[in-house]
């Protein structure tokens, strides 16, 4: 009687779960979890204030999917409904965001800000955007959430749900701050049991349209050992580091280059939504001071493409004694005013920018002349042409809150050489005498020890040669103190500290270079960064700021020159032997000598670019891999799921076959299905059970009148359970030759 009564409860038990698998409860629960995971984040962003709550519109939005799938609307019906009510709610989002006391003003500002938004799409004009957005993302979260709900229940379709919702999480996860890896598992683990469950679903509805029967326990199980392995592939591929294949790295390089095109739309369209990141902001002070340890982090600033070199943000043509400062004449200027400069032995070179912090400052590898954003330059009539300093020029009230910019700029490195530079001589233009401007409170030391650097020196190239190569002598240490308020920094440097890190190098190189008369300027900006080779890029981190001299030389303009020795951190840490910047790395002091001395050995370099895979190569090999991919599926579409169109008694008797065929043990035309399992059987006796329960409901349903009774079906489902993990066994085993 206990026994009677213990089955009855588990077949109580299982019903109830057939019942809760198969209905709405866990279908909506499983959605549910799914967008609030998706929308909280959106919430928590708070990028336009005032407009609807996300969450609020969510729930709002499932609630309208739920009554469309209960009221039985068609999908043309449900679909038009849906866009009608979500324009409705975008509409009023976007007079919530717009300036204005009354509800007519505001909508009335609404309208004329999107007419100026839509315009500057084509005419490459900033806008603020904050009411595109909160319209947009207003929209996006009632489709989403009505459209998931309503498939789910309808159809049983999640795809769109996990795809869509994964987009939108991706753009909220990337800016909000702080480590939210938890809220992309969260997403992921319920999407994963989202599929799982309505694929679930449709299998049972499937399976009873058919008549079939079902071990609901078999079932979870399937499902569990689906999850399981979804788990691990995703684990497996986030912990899996970027590939350095040549052909992958050509489709994330293009990936990448499309990336940051719509990044440079988005930015540009929406300048007023702030970034909610925990982003550095990149400032170029008026005037700079010698400083302690900087504790630079490793956080990335910006990406580079093209040609290796140092990015210039700034100059300082003043030397205080506890830093450097901008003459006091200085004033931006529209870009295009500035004259380009008319020095000879100066080659262009162009760059590619995509800035990750906040900035309005336009780098440039070399003296900046050209880009292709709206700039100004601030310029110093008594500091001589060219810009010290370039900056954006176009809708600077966002920059505060601005990232992600991309822009493309040119400059010009000198690329004289020591034999040029030796015999340039001393005729500097009058505008030059500012670069040679030093404080009256100077220790006498610190020009003593200029002269004495250059004693057996006759040109200036060699005397800054000299400077420079002493002071790459010093020892570099970032974890210093900085110096008291009324020392010099200079001074300090070199008699007191005997250490010190970039900022104190370049400022030393600067004075000493001024002290014996050559003209020479304090530059600001960033080493080149460590190269990906996967995108091509040079990644520019934090602690590769940097500082740099630069030395005046007449007919050939202005030469870089790197005080710091090449072991510093800015650098990576990393000995190059000679200095990274290019004039140092083609300044071999050897070649005047063997100009002079007319000496016959040569040498080769190879410059020859590196070639990227033709398109067409590239686009055959994409061909080649969908071709790879689909013709498996394709394969066991045709060879195996199309079986599932049959009822389920012949199902499994044809599976039975397939898989028998693909032991080498094939159905003949002559057999009957006993035959065929008396053969099978013979061949894996240990499964003759099995065959034989799966056979004989094939038999009754073909040859029998009436329906296969449910203990034979019953019988021949938990047979096909055991079987098919025999038979596949058998297939992988290793067989002696």
């Amino acid at each position: 009687m206990t026994t009677l009564v213990a089955s009855a409860r588990a077949i109580d038990i299982l019903s109830l779960w057939e019942r809760f698998i198969g209905g709405m409860g866990l279908t909506l629960t499983l959605v549910g979890l799914v967008l609030f995971s998706v929308v909280m984040p959106l919430q928590e962003g708070n990028w336009v204030p005032g407009m609807p709550a996300p969450l609020l519109i969510g729930v709002l939005g499932g609630t309208a999917g739920w009554a469309m799938h209960q009221r039985g609307w068609t999908a043309r019906r449900a679909i038009v409904a849906a866009v009608a009510a979500g324009l409705l709610l975008s509409a009023y989002a976007g007079t919530t965001a717009a300036e204005g006391f009354a509800i007519t003003a505001r909508a009335v500002n609404a309208i004329e800000d999107i007419a100026q938004w839509v315009a500057a799409i084509s005419t490459e004009e900033t806008q603020a955007g904050t009411i595109e957005f909160a319209m947009f993302l207003s929209f996006a979260v009632w489709l989403l959430c009505v459209s998931s709900v309503w498939l789910a229940l309808r159809s049983a379709h999640g795809w769109s749900t996990v795809l869509f919702g994964g987009v939108v999480l991706a753009f909220a996860l990337s800016n909000l701050p702080g480590s939210l890896g938890w809220r992309l598992g969260i997403f992921m683990a319920t999407g994963v049991m989202l599929l799982i469950h309505l694929s679930t679903v449709r299998r049972i509805e499937g399976w009873r349209g058919r008549g079939a029967v079902f071990d609901a326990r078999t079932v979870l199980t399937q499902s569990g050992i689906v999850l399981a392995v979804g788990m691990l592939v995703t684990a497996a591929i986030a912990a899996l580091p970027t590939p350095n294949v040549a052909p992958l790295g050509v489709v994330s390089r293009a990936a990448d280059d499309t990336a940051q095109e719509i990044g440079a739309h988005f930015s540009r369209l929406f300048s007023a939504l702030p970034s909610r990141r925990d982003y550095k902001t990149i400032t170029f002070e008026q005037e700079t001071r010698f400083q302690g340890n900087p504790e630079l982090t490793d956080e990335l600033l910006f990406l580079v493409s093209g040609p290796r070199g140092y990015w210039r943000a700034r100059s300082y043509a003043v030397y205080t004694g506890s830093g450097w400062e901008t003459a006091e004449d200085s004033a931006f200027v529209p870009f295009e005013d500035v004259a380009p400069s008319d020095e000879s032995r100066l080659a262009p070179r162009t760059n590619a920018f995509r800035v990750a912090a906040a900035t309005d400052t336009l780098f440039s590898g070399g003296l900046p002349v050209d880009f292709d954003e709206p700039a100004e330059a601030l310029t110093t009539p008594t500091s001589g042409p060219g810009a010290v300093q370039v900056r954006f020029s176009q809708g600077r009230e966002y920059f505060p809150t601005r990232v992600n910019m991309s822009y493309i700029s040119t400059g010009l490195e000198s690329i004289a050489t020591p034999f040029e530079l030796r015999r340039a001589g001393e005729e500097y233009p009058e505008w030059t005498q500012a670069y040679l401007q030093l404080p009256d409170t100077l220790p006498d030391r610190v020009r003593v020890l200029a002269e004495t650097l250059v004693t057996n020196e006759e040109s200036p190239f060699d005397k800054a040669v000299a400077i420079r190569n002493y002071l790459r002598r010093v020892p570099y240490n970032l974890d210093i103190a900085a110096p008291a308020d009324d020392a010099d920094g200079v001074d300090h440097f070199l008699f007191e500290l005997g250490e010190g890190y970039c900022d104190y190098y370049a400022s030393a190189a600067t004075v000493l270079m001024r002290a014996v008369g050559i003209p020479a300027r304090y530059v600001l900006g960033y080493a080149p960064g460590r190269l990906n080779t996967t995108l091509g890029v040079y990644e520019v981190l934090e602690l590769n700021y940097h500082s740099w001299v630069e030395a005046y030389f007449p007919g050939y303009g202005w030469v870089s020159f790197e005080p710091t020795p090449p072991n510093a951190i800015e650098f990576g840490g990393v000995d190059f032997g000679e200095s990274p910047l290019l004039t140092e790395d083609i300044d071999i002091g050897e070649l005047g000598e063997l100009l002079e001395d007319e000496e016959e050995d040569t040498f080769d370099v190879d410059f020859t670019p590196r070639r990227e895979m033709p398109a067409w190569l590239v686009a055959l090999l994409a061909l080649a891999g969908a071709v790879a991919v689909a013709t498996p599926v394709l394969l066991w579409r045709e060879w195996w799921w199309k079986l599932g169109a049959l009822p389920r008694s012949g199902e499994l008797f044809a599976k039975m076959c397939r898989l028998g065929a693909a032991l080498g043990l094939r159905k003949r035309p002559d057999q009957t299905p006993s035959e065929y399992a008396a053969m099978l059987s013979a061949a894996m006796p240990e499964q003759r059970r099995q065959i034989q329960r799966i056979t004989r409901a094939f038999i009754l349903h073909r040859y029998a009148p009436g329906r296969v009774p449910l203990s034979d079906l019953r019988d021949a489902e938990w047979s096909w359970g055991s079987l098919r993990w025999a038979m596949i066994r058998r297939l992988f085993r290793v067989r002696p030759a």
